[in-house]
C-alpha cells in the first residue's frame, strides 16, 4: 500500500516538532532545577548551567536543521517579493547555489573536528564535545540536503509551484 506522501510529511513534521520540544522543555526543566536548588535549597548544582547550554544547542541546530522551513529562515524578501516569476526563479538558483557553494566545503573541517573532539567532554557532567560538533555537522548536512532538494524543480516545468 503506497504511502500517502502528505500525511507522511505531516507525521514526521509532527515527530521533529516533538523532538524539539522536548529538548526545549528539558532544557527548561533543568534551568527551574537550578533555581531551586540555588535559591531555595541553599546548595547550587553546578552541572544544570552545562546541562542547558548542551541542550540549547542540539535544540537550536535540530529546529533550524530539520524543522524550520526555508521559506521561514533569515531571508531579504523585499527584493524578491517585488520580482515577476522568472526574476524569483533566478534569485531562488544563485541564492540556494550561493548557500550549498558556502556550507558544502566547510563539511570536512567539521567532520574533522568533530572526529578529532571525540576525546575531550565538558568539564562538570563530561558530555563529549563531538556530541555538540555532531549536532552542527548533522545540521550542515541536513540543511545542505534541503537546499539541494529546493534547487531541483527550479529546473522542472512545474517551477512555478516551487516559488
Amino acid at each position: 500500500m503506497p504511502v500517502d506522501e502528505p500525511n507522511a510529511r505531516t507525521a514526521l513534521a509532527r515527530v521533529l516538532d516533538a523532538v524539539s520540544a522536548a529538548l526545549f522543555f528539558i532544557m527548561f526543566l533543568m534551568f527551574i532545577v537550578g533555581i531551586v536548588f540555588r535559591y531555595v535549597l541553599g546548595n547550587p548544582i553546578t552541572w544544570s548551567l552545562e546541562f542547558i547550554m548542551v541542550a540549547f544547542i542540539l535544540m537550536f541546530f535540530w529546529t533550524i536543521g530539520l524543522n524550520l522551513p526555508l521559506r521561514r529562515h533569515v531571508a531579504f524578501t523585499i527584493v524578491y517579493e517585488a520580482l515577476p516569476a522568472h526574476g524569483k526563479r533566478v534569485l531562488k538558483v544563485i541564492s540556494t547555489v550561493a548557500g550549498i557553494a558556502i556550507l558544502v566545503p566547510s563539511l570536512p573541517a567539521v567532520l574533522s573536528i568533530t572526529i578529532f573532539e571525540q576525546r575531550d567532554s565538558t568539564p562538570i557532567i563530561h558530555i563529549p564535545f563531538s556530541l555538540m560538533y555532531g549536532a552542527f555537522l548533522m545540521f550542515l548536512v541536513t540543511f545542505i540536503v534541503r537546499l539541494v532538494s529546493a534547487l531541483v524543480p527550479m529546473f522542472r516545468s512545474d517551477w512555478r509551484d516551487h516559488l
